[in-house]
């Protein structure tokens, strides 16, 4: 990173760092396919595959691949609403964003939201040697989160860190973003572990297996009545 894109970045806000955080992360258009391996205290280890496919403009799409107990289970997130749905009953469940996504350690809207911007206001902002320290706050009832403090590469603006408050303003989930790697010229942390900071024999990783953009995604993926079909 050269002087000037630095003194740029430090010219900031923290709202703007927060849009270009938000615009740097993930292409405006792209399916994703994502391993995630949930451990938990008992000594179990769950490992689901799932594909994604998210327009950042409308919502975002999950589908379960792998185990095949769970194949077929479809998640949807628009409008800061999530359904669900459920192959073995045959109907599309509403669910919360703050619910465990398959039991694992993130939220629904951890895996599924594709914005901060859409949930949290940025309240302020501090640099420190190579990292920028963001806070942000959740903007409505629906936000996972009362607060996240998120540490952040200089370098690439990539998260480094992100640690996620309850509404009682206790630390709930420590998260680690790590092995960046390049896909179409742009930076992306591959593998993501999250803590559970009360429980921490619970936690889960996911790895990043590909991820492309896409110029069109069709709009009727993202109806809730076609979720079924």
């Amino acid at each position: 990173m050269g002087p000037f894109l630095i003194i740029f970045l430090f010219s900031l806000t923290a709202g703007e760092l927060l849009k270009k955080i938000d615009e740097s992360r993930l292409p405006e258009r792209y399916e994703v396919l994502t391993q995630m391996r949930n451990h938990l205290k008992d000594g179990r280890l769950i490992t689901y595959e799932f594909r994604g496919v998210v327009d950042r403009e409308i919502g975002s799409y999950f589908e379960i691949l792998k185990p095949p107990r769970e194949a077929g289970r479809k998640f949807l997130l628009r409008d800061q609403n999530l359904w669900m749905y459920a192959p073995e009953v045959g109907r599309v469940l509403r669910l919360s964003a703050r619910d465990r996504f398959l039991g694992s350690e993130f939220s629904n809207s951890d895996l599924m939201e594709s914005s901060y911007e859409k949930n949290y206001n940025a309240v302020s902002l501090d640099s420190i040697d190579n990292s920028y320290i963001l806070k942000i706050e959740g903007n409505s009832p629906k936000s996972p989160y009362k607060e996240i403090i998120l540490i952040i590469r200089k370098s690439n603006l990539v998260p480094l860190e992100l640690k996620m408050y309850t509404m009682s303003g206790r630390l709930f989930r420590e998260m680690v973003m790590d092995s960046i790697k390049y896909f179409e010229g742009q930076p992306y942390a591959t593998y993501i572990k999250m803590t559970n900071v009360f429980i921490p024999e619970n936690y889960t990783e996911v790895r990043l297996l590909s991820i492309h953009s896409r110029k069109k995604v069709p709009s009727s993926l993202f109806k809730p009545e076609n979720l079924g079909r």
